[in-house]
């Protein structure tokens, strides 16, 4: 989509260009994704498959009709005028939804920004979820795509829009992504941790069998700190590109 009608149509569908903020309170955001320029190749040749068996449609009911009469034919040219009109929007959908789809990871949740006509924020706390899995489809295999997608307690059912930060659903996808592997095991690393937190984590009972040592308050709060510091260097270089990879 051109800047042009970008500028144009952004402020008429009240549109946020911007990623999502994470929500009100301690979140780190980690990292910021985009879908994969193949993504958009994708969405296009789906597009040009699709206007193609509109065009063959209309043109077998043309010409079964050719001989009708004159109304026959205005009719006959509203409906071309119909097909053309819908394949331009739905291109130019195309590109929105590709220019405004966002990826973010924080230190406790992911946030997912997609849709155009019903724009929809989904936010799924690490603590809650249960699933991650990979899947990629015979035409993203040729474009070098897969989708990740997150599953929370109480399966994978669609999500429900809704307004504000709140989780939607059972599942969020991260759509048309190229390196599906890195994200899924970053997501992985974080539930971990937020799942051994939510269940009271390991640190309090380090904490007491350092008491039970004799250690000082001090020790302690630097066994805190280093432990923290370890996770955060994890995270670190999980984010660190693969050299030799594929370049975007």
């Amino acid at each position: 989509m051109t800047g042009a009608v970008g500028r144009l149509v952004l402020p008429l569908l009240k549109l946020e260009r911007d990623p999502p903020a994470p929500p009100v309170g301690a979140h780190e955001v980690l990292t910021v994704e985009r879908a994969a320029p193949g993504y958009l190749n994708y969405l296009r040749l789906r597009w040009a498959a699709q206007l193609a068996t509109a065009i063959f449609g209309a043109a077998v009911v043309m010409f079964f009709m050719r001989n009708q009469n004159s109304w026959w034919a205005i009719l006959e040219l509203i409906g071309v005028a119909m097909v053309v009109g819908g394949a331009i929007l739905n291109f130019l959908v195309i590109g929105l939804d590709y220019e405004l789809r966002w990826y973010v990871i924080t230190d406790k949740s992911l946030l997912i920004r997609e849709g155009i006509w019903n724009q929809r924020e989904i936010t799924l706390t690490f603590a809650n979820v249960q699933n991650v899995t990979v899947t990629q489809g015979p035409l993203e295999r040729v474009f070098g795509i897969s989708d990740v997608v997150v599953s929370t307690a109480g399966g994978s059912a669609p999500a429900e829009p809704q307004k504000g930060h709140a989780a939607v659903g059972h599942s969020g996808h991260l759509r048309g992504v190229k390196d599906p592997q890195r994200l899924r095991d970053q997501i992985l690393l974080l539930l971990k941790q937020q799942t051994g937190a939510g269940l009271g984590d390991d640190a309090p009972e380090r904490a007491a069998s350092a008491r039970a040592r004799g250690w000082s308050p001090a020790a302690r709060a630097a066994l805190r700190e280093a432990a923290s510091e370890a996770r955060r260097v994890q995270l670190t270089v999980m984010q660190l590109p693969v050299k030799g990879g594929a370049q975007d």
